[in-house]
């Protein structure tokens, strides 16, 4: 039978913090505020001038709830807004929770995604793709995802008020450009040390990836239906082929899977190890 497709998740491996399900919160503040009041005083409004808060004055905002686990978007929705991450949510448990919300790449080359960001309570996502287009409001297509890890509020920022913002005040400007720029730097180091550190647990995270999709679990053992080139594996990684190479012959001779260089069918042999 096929595997089930897990929910999203952390990349296997990768070195840093991860966050427990439901975080304790902070005393909330601002609580008073309007909600123009709370973006205009959020980090990223931080420094701008009157022009800019008019706009965020005069603008229709709206706060949107998110449950655990809820879409904001995904790749190949329309990239038509920032968010901005404000407030604590409720869980079902009755707790205050920390809001969070996981930011995820998916390379055009490959289905393994990279975990870009995880935003917190006062800070902005959705900026990739807009510096993509060098800040204009031209149509676009969402290549990263975002969801609630835990009880979460946004607001969104249309494309033409964070448009007009650029215009009106270049505090802003550089600040959405400065972090999108460092956000994405990040990303690329971790995923940079993670092909150079833990090459065994990327090709094993693949895998696992893999069977959740198109596996057929036979008791301990899965096979897939198609077949699978190492340089597919290799383009989707980041990594070289005899990298791949190497480190199948390795685990078949240690009995995990079984593999067939010409028939390029890989088969997992003992898949809870």
């Amino acid at each position: 039978m096929s595997l089930a497709s897990p929910p999203p998740a952390p990349l296997v491996g990768v070195r840093e913090i991860d966050y427990a399900p439901i975080l304790p919160v902070k005393v909330p503040t601002g609580m008073n505020e309007t909600l123009p009041e709370q973006v205009a005083g959020s980090a990223l409004m931080r420094g701008t001038g009157d022009a800019a808060h008019q706009l965020i004055r005069r603008a229709r905002l709206q706060l949107r709830a998110l449950a655990a686990g809820e879409w904001v978007f995904r790749p190949g929705d329309p990239a038509d807004a920032i968010y901005l991450l404000l407030g604590a949510g409720v869980s079902r448990e009755g707790l205050h929770v920390d809001p969070l919300v996981q930011i995820e790449l998916k390379p055009p080359s490959g289905k393994h995604s990279l975990r870009f960001e995880r935003i917190v309570h006062g800070e902005f996502f959705g900026e990739l793709e807009l510096l993509e287009q060098g800040l204009t409001q031209k149509a676009a297509t969402r290549t990263t995802s975002a969801f609630a890890l835990t009880p979460s509020s946004i607001v969104k920022l249309p494309l033409a008020l964070v448009g007009a913002l650029i215009e009106a005040d270049p505090v802003f400007r550089a600040r959405l450009t400065r972090i999108g720029a460092q956000r994405l730097l990040a990303t690329l180091k971790q995923q940079h040390d993670k092909v150079h550190s833990f090459p065994d647990l990327l090709l094993a995270d693949w895998l696992v990836e893999l069977s959740a999709d198109i596996g057929i679990a036979e008791g301990n053992r899965v096979r897939f239906p198609r077949k699978i080139a190492q340089e597919h594996i290799a383009a989707d990684l980041g990594v070289s082929r005899e990298t791949i190479s190497r480190r199948l012959n390795e685990w078949e001779r240690s009995g995990l899977l079984r593999t067939g260089a010409r028939s390029q069918q890989i088969e997992i042999l003992d898949y809870q190890r």
